[in-house]
């Protein structure tokens, strides 16, 4: 609801209806046997299905669309603002705490105004250095420990019981857990299941199964749907307030932030090589390759030139000059798409005087997927007494945050950091999105 609009749909419903019909193709492993066998023409129709809408939602914003917004909407454009909320406050020094792709926006504030770090905490660290220069690296490098979360879930549901987790019923373990939703997967492909009940109406298919296994269990690990919010009638903009993506957005910022991927501008691209990054992204990440490599590298394809950036900010990102104050990375052993080898890398990059590694050992996308009271005490330290801590610091989660019993969710509210970890666990129920 912010301005200047982007435009690139002609209103919010034609959005929503382009979206859904997207949704309705599902995901394209359904048109394969399995992961090891060579791509169909029924895969590779589905694939090109699929590249039509992408490239008519690109068309749309560069035909229709509010073309100078869209190429004002870069990393750097954004470490730019917030430098200039810092200068119209009056204040020298940054305090930031960024997440997920926040993280890019942190590194490149640190980069492009060392002089005007004062608190910098980036939490879920992508990898700077390959954001604008190789989406496909980048993708491959976003996923390498995917799998180490669904795992991770998966062996904690089993420990907790069925008590705690609906899927723990007696006698299962994490392997015969796994095997029955892969079996669940395969009988879907075959026969999609009707859904009717008081509030919904559809059908469950394999793709749905694998995109909420992805968005709950992986990547929104830990955060809680909220309540819904008011619909149409009940709010002064007569639009729907239900929390939905807008994919035009967040393409524009990673699409504009990287070199033209589309075979139109004689880049060295086509389709095939999205379906072969799409195939090794699902052998490393079975339950979330194909769609990350859509939605991100795959959604680029038809951005090109037209859609580059006004400024983005490339790097160098080697003798970077020294910060004002140290930032924090901050990694879990496990995330499922901002993996610790990115945060090592970046703490690198901005070299020992300017950069610390903070590990949490938990699994989840960002350090609020899994709360730590550890971590919280290192980072209350960092901003109110500027306490660096050592690189390579490794705090533990706190025990059963994922599947909390009633006792022990009682037993916290009477420890001495009751009120440290009601924050953590109300910054838990804020998704962190990439």
């Amino acid at each position: 609801m912010t301005t200047p609009r982007l435009d690139c749909y002609p209103s919010e419903a034609a959005l929503h209806q382009h979206d859904a019909e997207i949704e309705l193709l599902g995901l394209p492993f359904e048109k394969r046997p399995n992961l090891t066998a060579p791509t169909t023409e029924e895969e590779r129709s589905w694939y090109r299905t699929w590249d039509a809408h992408s490239q008519a939602m690109s068309d749309g914003c560069f035909e229709n669309g509010n073309v100078d917004m869209l190429r004002s909407m870069s990393t750097s454009f954004a470490a730019r603002d917030m430098l200039a909320i810092l200068d119209e406050l009056g204040q020298k020094d940054l305090v930031y705490w960024g997440f997920s792709y926040g993280t890019l926006i942190g590194a490149t504030f640190g980069a492009m105004f060392p002089d005007r770090v004062g608190r910098l905490v980036n939490d879920g660290v992508s990898d700077a250095t390959l954001h604008g220069t190789d989406l496909y690296a980048r993708d491959m490098r976003s996923l390498i420990d995917n799998d180490k979360v669904y795992r991770g879930f998966l062996d904690s549901c089993v420990a907790a019981g069925l008590d705690r987790c609906a899927l723990a019923h007696p006698n299962v373990t994490s392997t015969s857990l796994s095997n029955t939703i892969d079996d669940l997967l395969i009988s879907l492909i075959n026969s999609p299941l009707p859904i009717s009940s008081h509030n919904s109406r559809g059908i469950l298919t394999a793709s749905s199964v694998k995109n909420s296994i992805f968005r709950l269990s992986l990547y929104e690990l830990g955060h809680p749907p909220s309540h819904p919010l008011p619909a149409y009638d009940d709010n002064v903009f007569n639009k729907t307030m239900f929390r939905t993506g807008d994919p035009t957005s967040s393409r524009a910022v990673v699409c504009g932030d990287s070199d033209p991927l589309d075979s139109s501008t004689g880049a060295p691209d086509s389709l095939d090589r999205l379906i072969d990054l799409a195939h090794e992204l699902e052998k490393i990440a079975p339950m979330g390759g194909e769609g990350w490599a859509l939605s991100h590298t795959g959604g680029c394809r038809h951005w090109g030139v037209r859609g580059q950036a006004v400024e983005s900010f490339k790097g160098p990102w080697t003798n970077l000059t020294q910060t004002k104050f140290p930032i924090i990375f901050l990694s879990n052993t496990a995330d499922p798409v901002t993996p610790l080898k990115s945060g090592r890398h970046m703490a690198e990059v901005f070299g020992p005087k300017s950069a610390a590694l903070l590990i949490q050992d938990s699994f989840g996308h960002c350090s609020s997927s899994t709360p730590s009271t550890c971590t919280a005490r290192v980072l209350r330290d960092y901003f109110n007494n500027g306490i660096v801590p050592i690189s390579e610091t490794i705090c533990v989660a706190d025990p059963d945050t994922l599947f909390p019993s009633s006792h022990q969710m009682n037993a916290a509210k009477l420890d001495d950091d009751s009120k440290l970890r009601a924050a953590l666990l109300d910054l838990s129920r804020i998704p962190a999105e990439y």
